[in-house]
């Protein structure tokens, strides 16, 4: 059994939580709960919860200044928020879980499921610190699930991603890689503000890296790496404009 304690500061909220909990998540016990920044503060210093569904907007302060003053992070953190769409890529960005209000059962349970399969990372300070960044429109460094646990890699480190069916990989500007289970998609539209263009059905690249334009049908891209990469016939045309946009910026 997994001892829960949910700080959020509207009643309705937490009831609505702890039932969708108990008909949903029956291995999930809710042991306390708080309405306010500084009843959470106290409840966490009192309690020993394994996960904590924390709201981000209180009237007394944030989630992540209650998170600022409890030094031992024990627990788990999955965030709830009536955010709109513009916080998904802040939160997607640092790997942490997250439920948008209302909160849908099938939600609540898939992100519950990815909590249990990665029980003992524990709250990690390096996803914490990427959210609180991205959600001031600073996207330098995003968390990347992979097999072993979860890697934290600046963009500017990242050379290009290739799909491969389910997964993308991410080969970086030290020659390693990471494999990570999620579609090459989701990062193209993740990181498409960030000098990242989709240049073919396979290959997510760091213009920044790109040394050389070579032409043909769709032509392919010489990478500072050495490697080269096809560009589609459909994408050409719109990647010669990326192109001429950043380097006018250089």
């Amino acid at each position: 059994m997994v001892h829960v304690a949910i700080i959020d500061d509207e009643p309705r909220s937490i009831a609505t939580l702890e039932n969708m909990l108990r008909d949903y998540c029956p291995d999930l016990q809710v042991q306390a709960s708080a309405r306010s920044v500084k009843e959470g503060i106290t409840l966490l210093e009192k309690q020993q919860p394994e996960l904590l569904f924390l709201d981000i907007a209180m009237p007394d302060g944030s989630g992540f200044e209650l998170l600022e003053k409890v030094p031992q992070k024990q627990f788990e953190v999955i965030f709830t928020t009536a955010f709109e769409q513009y916080a998904i890529k802040a939160f997607d960005f640092s790997a942490m879980n997250y439920l948008l209000k209302p909160i849908n059962p099938e939600r609540l349970q898939q992100v519950v499921a990815q909590y249990q399969a990665a029980k003992n990372d524990q709250f990690q300070t390096p996803r914490y610190d990427i959210l609180k960044n991205a959600l001031n429109d600073e996207f330098s460094r995003i968390a990347l699930p992979c097999l072993d646990g979860i890697q934290f890699v600046e963009l500017n480190d990242i050379i290009y991603c290739e799909a491969d069916s389910n997964y993308c990989t991410f080969f970086l500007n030290d020659d390693s890689k990471v494999v990570v289970s999620r579609s090459l998609r989701s990062y193209e539209q993740l990181l498409a503000d960030s000098h990242f263009f989709r240049l073919h059905h396979k290959y997510l690249v760091n213009l920044r890296y790109v040394k050389k334009y070579i032409r043909g049908s769709g032509g392919y891209v010489i990478l500072e790496n050495g490697v080269h990469l096809d560009v589609s016939v459909r994408r050409r045309d719109e990647f010669l404009q990326k192109i001429a946009i950043l380097t006018r910026l250089r």
